[in-house]
């Protein structure tokens, strides 16, 4: 199990670029959505963000590939390799892929849609990727699952038990998306962001449940993993954000023997590892730390 922390930039033309760095070694992730393949006219608006995407099932797969291979250009002409890409950004949520319903679960054939419309972008991403020209070596994972909660998330913006969706990506029309004879992805995007109440059950809970879905032949990549909010601390029980962090991260290593865990990635967009000063806060030394012996 390795461990990394990403730092955000946005790629204007497919998605987000994440750069992690150790010393003067650099490893790359990139982390592709379809925000700009979309039809001419397509509505974003009232998708939890105003910049919300359309339709994963609309999209002009054409175009994107088109705007994945200029990215990819663009990153050999600079001479960086990546190590890994995630196809997608939180496809289970209505923020980033309109095919998830607003106010209610998804019924059957909203799942059906969702599944084809999803299924189709790894395909189109995973045979630029795996070019001789490209990066036939890289990892490729799936997107990352934001977990939100059935009770919590009102007026419903999700899908419900994500990881049980992404299994069932094995068969969209007899077709199995996540292993074929022309591409395999090697990992399932997962993101953690426990409830500080049962910080060690949320991890378990959330991290036992995709690996009972998804299988244990391959590992999942916890591509974000944090606390959303810095009022919840102190915890109920009393615990500092530093000790919440600590926390997550023994349970991640308690789990390691049972799931396999690659790059798990600490994010958040605004500052939480430094103050005023620039002085690291207590967090950012637990988390160099672990960085150092792993």
């Amino acid at each position: 199990m390795s461990f990394t922390t990403s730092g955000v930039a946005t790629c204007s033309v497919a998605g987000t670029f994440t750069q992690v760095g150790t010393s003067n070694v650099f490893d790359v992730s990139m982390t592709f959505s379809g925000a700009c393949e979309f039809p001419t006219g397509t509505s974003f608006s009232g998708l939890g963000f105003e910049s919300g995407d359309g339709r994963l099932s609309q999209i002009n797969l054409t175009k994107f590939t088109q705007h994945l291979l200029a990215v990819l250009d663009a990153v050999k002409a600079a001479n960086l390799s990546i190590d890994a890409f995630e196809i997608g950004n939180e496809f289970d949520t209505t923020c980033y892929d309109a095919d998830v319903p607003v106010g209610h679960q998804a019924s059957k054939q909203e799942i059906e849609t969702w599944l084809r419309g999803y299924g189709e972008f790894p395909k189109a991403a995973a045979l630029v990727i795996r070019d001789a020209n490209y990066f036939p070596h890289s990892k490729i994972i799936t997107f990352g699952m934001a977990h939100a909660s059935d009770k919590w998330d009102k007026p419903w913006r999700h899908m419900s038990h994500p990881e049980a969706l992404v299994a069932r990506l094995r068969n969209v029309n007899r077709f199995n998306c996540l292993d074929n004879s022309q591409y395999h992805v090697d990992g399932y995007g997962t993101r953690i962001y426990p409830w500080p109440g049962d910080i060690v059950g949320s991890v378990r809970g959330a991290l036992t449940q995709d690996a009972d879905e998804l299988g244990r032949g391959k590992p999942l990549w916890v591509t974000e993993w944090g606390f959303l909010s810095k009022s919840s601390f102190p915890t109920p029980n009393h615990e500092s954000l530093d000790q919440g962090i600590q926390e997550i991260i023994d349970t991640f290593a308690s789990l390691a023997p049972s799931i396999p865990l690659r790059p798990i990635m600490f994010y958040r967009y605004d500052v939480w590892l430094t103050d005023e000063t620039g002085q690291l806060l207590p967090q950012a030394s637990i988390l160099s730390r672990y960085g150092a012996e792993h």
